[in-house]
């Protein structure tokens, strides 16, 4: 199978209200595109699943061409009307869980306490040396940081590495 999503990334698009939530016109656009980049990968990632063996590609666009936003082909290249319904149903249900986790994430990076939050979901679920390498100074800083609050735990868990000798002794 092959499914093609289009995700309209604006911020009109996410309803976001920069006045009332006394945004700028430049943070309203980050959070816009943060919540796309949530909703994007949990797309991907829960279509994978349901979609076992799936190609799936999710696209984040800036401007409404009119073109479907979600397009199925099954394995023999022809539309699947079925999976496409199903798969925007998915979409609808994942938009406004992304939009609260974008509008979370960004507060913290307003208010400088994006290192504890990610910090505390790290904890939650992870052995001490996988802790103390997610928490590593990366040079990405705040993308790095970000991303573990929006990532998957299967795609956390894949990122780090099987030896973490060097960070056993990293609280001592």
């Amino acid at each position: 199978m092959d499914i093609r999503v289009k995700l309209l990334s604006t911020i009109e698009a996410w309803n976001i209200d920069a006045q009332a939530a006394e945004l700028t016109d430049e943070q309203a656009i980050e959070l816009a595109g943060l919540a796309s980049t949530i909703l994007a990968d949990r797309i991907t990632s829960g279509l994978e699943d349901i979609y076992p063996g799936a190609k799936v590609s999710v696209v984040c666009v800036c401007e409404d061409t009119g073109a479907d936003g979600v397009i199925a082909y099954g394995d023999d290249g022809t539309p699947d009307e079925r999976a496409k319904d199903n798969i925007s149903n998915t979409i609808r249900g994942a938009w406004e869980l992304a939009l609260a986790d974008a509008v979370r994430i960004f507060n913290a990076k307003l208010d400088g306490t994006l290192y504890d939050l990610a910090e505390q979901r790290v904890r939650e679920w992870l052995f001490e040396p996988m802790v103390c390498y997610c928490l590593n100074d990366w040079p990405q800083g705040d993308e790095h940081l970000t991303w573990l609050l929006w990532a998957s735990r299967r795609d956390i868990l894949n990122w780090i590495p099987n030896d973490l000798s060097e960070y056993e002794d990293a609280d001592e």
